[in-house]
């Protein structure tokens, strides 16, 4: 097993989740590209689904959704779309800031990392807008595009979801266990585990 493929033991960040205490750890290479064809599934799931309730509306023919069928039945990660990323990284903490938060996923005590953190789920997931965060700290978060793929793990539950339980599944806990807990916790695992990630596989 290679460098690439080997995750130490133990490496990891603490992380209590209903005071049970989880050692986040980075995913190895080949949890990444399992990651990767989970979100590739999801996509065409969610296209299929939205071409076909389109046609229906529409009236087109039914073999029309038999010929996309087999066309996206060919696509590969590469053919993901690009999806909007933010950062909310330079942002200051304010009072109303962290109002957003509570407002959004709960009251809790949050240091001002896990405040930006969870400011930039949000905006992945589309739950919050940036003039939101502008009008609450004066500062408009960073915005670029990435792979769907790397969007699915942190902008989506179920991606989150997923992420967490390659990371954890095998201290004792479930992927359904882990589909109960908060978005708020499940935000803050999925990026500290992207951060473990990057450098043990490169951010490639």
């Amino acid at each position: 097993m290679g460098d690439l493929e080997s995750r130490v033991v133990g490496a990891g960040v603490p992380f209590i989740v209903n005071g049970r205490e989880f050692n986040l750890r980075p995913l190895t290479l080949r949890g990444l590209q399992q990651l990767q064809q989970e979100a590739l599934r999801s996509y065409r799931q969610s296209y299929l689904r939205t071409y076909r309730d389109s046609i229906e509306d529409l009236g087109v023919p039914p073999d029309m959704l038999d010929r996309k069928m087999d066309e996206a039945a060919r696509w590969t990660v590469a053919d993901l779309p690009k999806m909007a990323a933010y950062s909310a990284a330079g942002c200051p903490v304010t009072d109303d800031l962290r109002s957003l938060v509570d407002g959004q996923v709960g009251a809790k005590q949050r240091t001002d990392d896990q405040v930006r953190m969870v400011i930039t789920s949000l905006l992945d997931q589309g739950r919050i807008k940036l003039d939101d965060v502008v009008a609450a700290c004066g500062v408009e978060p960073a915005r670029g595009y990435v792979n769907y793929d790397a969007w699915w793990i942190t902008g989506c539950f179920e991606g989150m979801t997923a992420m967490v339980h390659a990371s954890i599944g095998d201290q004792g806990v479930t992927r359904q266990d882990i589909g109960n807990w908060s978005v708020d916790t499940l935000s803050q695992m999925s990026r500290v585990i992207e951060t473990l990630t990057a450098p043990a596989v490169g951010n490639s």
